[in-house]
Parts: C-alpha cells; sequence; structure tokens
C-alpha cells in the first residue's frame, strides 16, 4: 500500500516495533510481524535500518550515510529518502512530523 504523503527531512522516523531484525554476515535481514513481509538488505540498506533502532530526522539519517559514504550529498539524501518511504510504505517504517527538538528525544 503506497502512502501520498511524502518524506520530509523534518520527518521523525523510525522502525516499527512490531518486527524481527537480526544481521547475518554484515546484511540485516527484518521481518515485519503486522505485515508478514521479510526484506534482505545489503550493507548500506542495513546501515540505514541501523539508523532507525532510534526515532530521529530524516535530515539526521541522511547526515549519518553521507558521513560514512563517499558521493553527493544531494543524491545520496535522496537515495535515502526514497529507501525510507519504500519502508514506510511496506509498513515497517513509522514517520511523523517532527514537533520539536524535545519531541525526537523523548520518542
Amino acid at each position: 500500500m503506497k502512502n501520498a504523503t511524502t518524506l520530509s527531512r523534518n520527518t521523525v522516523v523510525r522502525w516499527d516495533p512490531e518486527q524481527i531484525t537480526t544481521e547475518v554476515a554484515g546484511e540485516v535481514l527484518a521481518l515485519s510481524i503486522r505485515q508478514g513481509i521479510y526484506l534482505g538488505m545489503d550493507p548500506v540498506a542495513s546501515r540505514i535500518w541501523k539508523c532507525l533502532a532510534t526515532a530521529q530526522t530524516v535530515q539526521a539519517v541522511c547526515d549519518q550515510v553521507s558521513g560514512q559514504y563517499q558521493g553527493d550529498p544531494a543524491v545520496m539524501a535522496q537515495d535515502v529518502i526514497e529507501f525510507l518511504s519504500e519502508l514506510r510504505d511496506f509498513g515497517m517504517l513509522t514517520a511523523r512530523e517532527e514537533e520539536s527538538a524535545a519531541a525526537v528525544a523523548a520518542a
């Protein structure tokens, strides 16, 4: 099911709590209990997934990726946003608009 709302850089994201995650040979395997969807992730996607263990903005995730990998930051940010959107569409990501810095810290 596609979500028509676009993720902004201020959207607060976190993996859905009703999933099981494990790591095998440096790659993350995630199973959504609610959706019955299984995803295997390459090393870059696995790194992004690990960032989602705590609630943070899309911008913070983009900053972590661009700090760890070489490339055009704008292209990397677009790729991260597309991946996060796919996770949300699969029901494996919770997303809400940032209310304040204190709200992110409390989540």
